[in-house]
């Protein structure tokens, strides 16, 4: 009940971490870039992070994690967990890969496999970009796709993950659009 009340108090004092991106919005993501959500999605932030979903975080969501600083866990809940996999600022895009996939891993996915690894422009930055399967803690089968883009000495990483029977299919178009989307923010 306290907690509800708290969050009422956000929601109307204007300081919720809940947020609406609409089509057409830029919406600004850790100081690096921008992208057009390309539909509306709910969405939470914390801190430079933000997650979103349309249909809700167990059929499909997507992470945008920003500035990920060495030492760091891809997700701060998972750096409460035994010996989470921790971002090096001179990983190489392989080593990405597998820091999250690990990190999947550690979330609850089972058996996460990726393919199609090859790279991918991150806005005027040269990137990288992989495919991922995996089962859900309730053996849901998943599909995802992932970008990201090492710039420095931080990892800024978009990752999709949805259901693959139809979720992943559905949004997998409206997505594409919105790597394709990514422009640079002038850096001062």
């Amino acid at each position: 009940m306290k907690k509800t009340i708290a969050i009422l108090i956000l929601l109307v004092a204007g300081c919720s971490p809940w947020r609406i991106c609409e089509p057409g919005q830029r919406v600004a993501q850790g100081g690096l870039y921008t992208v057009d959500p390309q539909v509306t999605w709910s969405g939470w932030v914390e801190g430079k992070n933000q997650d979103w979903t349309v249909d809700g975080w167990s059929l499909h969501q997507l992470n945008f994690v920003s500035a990920l600083k060495e030492g760091r866990a891809l997700w701060p809940p998972l750096e409460r967990k035994k010996n989470p996999p921790l971002f090096r600022k001179d990983m190489t895009p392989h080593e990405v890969v597998e820091f999250v996939t690990a990190s999947l891993a550690l979330e609850g996915a089972r058996a996460p496999k990726t393919s199609a690894f090859k790279p991918q422009a991150f806005g005027s930055l040269q990137g990288f970009r992989f495919d991922l399967e995996f089962s859900d803690s309730h053996d849901l089968e998943m599909q995802g796709l992932a970008v990201g883009v090492v710039h420095e000495d931080r990892l800024y990483l978009i990752l999709y993950r949805a259901a693959k029977e139809h979720y992943f299919p559905k949004y997998r178009e409206s997505i594409e659009k919105l790597i394709a989307s990514i422009e640079m923010v002038p850096q001062k």
